[in-house]
C-alpha cells in the first residue's frame, strides 16, 4: 500500500484487523523508480517489487501509542 495522504488508514487498519500483513510504503521512495506511467503499471511496479523482497515496510506505532 502505497501511502499518499489519509486515504490508506481507515483501509489498513480493516486489513491488519483481520490478519493481513500490510506494507506500507513511502511515496517518496517509489517515487524514483522509474518507468511507471500509470496507476496500473504502478501497482504492478510495487507488487513486483514486494514480491522479489525490496520493499521496505514504513514504521507504523502499534494502536496504543
Amino acid at each position: 500500500m502505497e501511502s499518499t495522504g489519509v486515504y490508506w488508514i481507515p483501509l489498513f487498519q480493516i486489513l491488519e484487523e483481520r490478519g493481513f500483513k500490510v506494507y506500507l510504503v513511502n511515496a517518496h521512495y517509489l517515487k524514483s523508480v522509474p518507468g511507471r506511467k500509470s496507476d496500473v503499471s504502478d501497482c504492478q511496479w510495487i507488487q513486483y517489487l514486494h514480491s522479489v523482497g525490496l520493499l521496505r515496510a514504513s514504521f507504523r506505532p502499534p494502536e496504543a501509542i
